[in-house]
């Protein structure tokens, strides 16, 4: 959503595009705002503008995100030339200028915006991108391309969730919608599509990432568990851990870290929580054999919950 209208003049690399007007882009902002329309927007940068241009631009984008609280993520795209365009000779710009934008979004939206940049385009970098204050990497296809750039394949995601582990991050799936904008699905979401973005969404507003659900049996439970190895986990985590282990009282917050651990850091909780288990209980779960020779419980209601209330012993003769 660039806000300079020196790219618009001829010459530039929006002339001649009348989408690309800021007034009509900052208004379409405004007007997804009014209709709380959850929205993603952002800017690309290489293009010739300037720094200052950038700020400009990632301001106005603020201004309209403060009136409505609308804007859910701000993405920070690098130009690529290509072929048989008019800006097929115009170099892309270096990766320091896409950190320093993306350090920028994120010193100007502050820690709760999600910051996007994607990972195809700068696909030796996606530590620094991590470390300049991204937290998504946007939309990413195993099996089809992305469109706007053909020639930049999308990572696997086995090798995009290695990376983001390396960065100290933990690559989790998410919705379209974010989860903040999940807490008040009636403000930013049609009624009819309520039930099926809660069929899809965990506890925390994030993808489900298995089909599993609470009370369904998972017959790969045995192989996972066993095929879990112990990574790296955050030492914020370990010393909330080490407070239960000493048997000393949580606050919410803590409780909710154990809760909402996922990765490296799920690992290192469960597998505490089954050492504690075994010091508390061991791991045997003993039983009695128990034998009911008589009737000694009788009774006259009707409710049918249990064998008991089967109706008179002279209706039923208890069997």
């Amino acid at each position: 959503e660039s806000s300079s209208m020196r790219l618009c003049e001829k010459g530039g690399p929006h002339y001649g595009s009348l989408d690309k007007d800021p007034k009509s882009r900052l208004a379409t902002l405004d007007a997804a705002g009014k209709a709380k329309v959850p929205f993603t927007t952002g800017i690309l940068i290489g293009i010739g503008e300037t720094r200052q241009e950038r700020v400009d631009s990632l301001i106005d984008i603020k201004k309209s995100h403060d009136k409505y609280g609308h804007i859910q993520e701000v993405i920070i795209q690098n130009f690529k030339p290509k072929l048989n365009t008019k800006m097929s000779g115009h170099e892309e710009p270096l990766v320091e200028e896409l950190i320093w934008t993306i350090a920028v979004a994120r010193i100007i939206f502050g820690p709760l915006m999600s910051i996007q940049a994607p990972p195809n385009l700068s696909p030796e970098n996606l530590n620094l991108l991590v470390d300049a204050g991204i937290n998504d990497w946007g939309g990413v296809s195993p099996i089809s391309p992305d469109y706007v750039n053909p020639e930049a394949p999308w990572p696997h995601l086995t090798d995009l969730e290695n990376q983001t582990y390396i960065s100290g991050k933990i690559l989790a799936p998410r919705l379209t919608i974010y989860p903040s904008y999940m807490n008040n699905l009636s403000k930013w979401v049609h009624l009819g599509l309520h039930s099926r973005i809660l069929k899809l969404s965990d506890s925390t507003g994030l993808a489900r990432d298995t089909e599993w659900t609470t009370g369904r049996n998972n017959p790969n439970f045995e192989e996972k568990q066993n095929s879990i190895i112990p990574l790296r986990h955050s030492s914020q985590l370990k010393e909330v851990v080490d407070l239960a282990l000493q048997g000393k009282g949580l606050k919410e917050n803590q409780i909710k870290d154990l809760f909402e651990a996922r990765g490296p850091d799920f690992t290192y909780v469960i597998n505490a929580a089954d050492e504690l288990r075994k010091d508390l209980s061991g791991d045997e779960v003993t039983f009695v054999v128990n034998r009911n020779i008589n009737y000694t419980n009788i009774c006259y209601y009707h409710c049918t919950f249990c064998a008991f209330s089967k109706g008179k012993t002279s209706e039923s003769l208890r069997g």
